[in-house]
């Protein structure tokens, strides 16, 4: 079964509609830029974040920045991501990628997943980010607990 993470390249305006994908099915996932992750959340892409950071950055910055909606049962929630988050994922390189790979996935909360499955969805989270920055939008993440 399993959790997904959800993001979205959207503007801050969006998060209520992109909250009621959940809530009221009025939007769908479609109606943006979208990137979904089965099983990686808060814990997994902070430890991404401590792998990037190495020694020039706070491993300690938050991922999140503003938060932007949060439902009545306090069981959903619309972030927007830490710009410096996002500036550092875009920036990766295509070379790198293996090696920031290879350390991300040698911690314990990442053991579900192989090597090559770790590999992949980073290049999507870059990917995905670099997007983000050609379309000079922030990236909104949908939670749900």
């Amino acid at each position: 079964m399993g959790f997904y993470t959800d993001w979205f390249i959207a503007d801050k305006a969006d998060a209520e509609k992109i909250a009621s994908i959940v809530t009221t099915e009025e939007y769908d996932f479609d109606d943006w830029p979208h990137l979904s992750m089965k099983n990686i959340g808060v814990v997994e892409l902070g430890l991404l974040w401590e792998r990037l950071a190495g020694d020039e950055l706070d491993p300690g910055l938050p991922t999140f920045g503003e938060s932007l909606f949060e439902g009545d049962e306090e069981d959903l929630f619309v972030f927007e991501l830490a710009s410096e988050y996002i500036a550092v994922l875009a920036s990766v390189q295509p070379d790198q990628v293996p090696g920031i790979s290879a350390q991300w996935y040698d911690n314990e909360e990442l053991s579900a997943f192989s090597l090559e499955e770790v590999t992949e969805l980073l290049q999507e989270i870059v990917s995905f980010t670099q997007q983000a920055k050609q379309m000079n939008k922030p990236i909104l993440e949908l939670a749900t607990i």
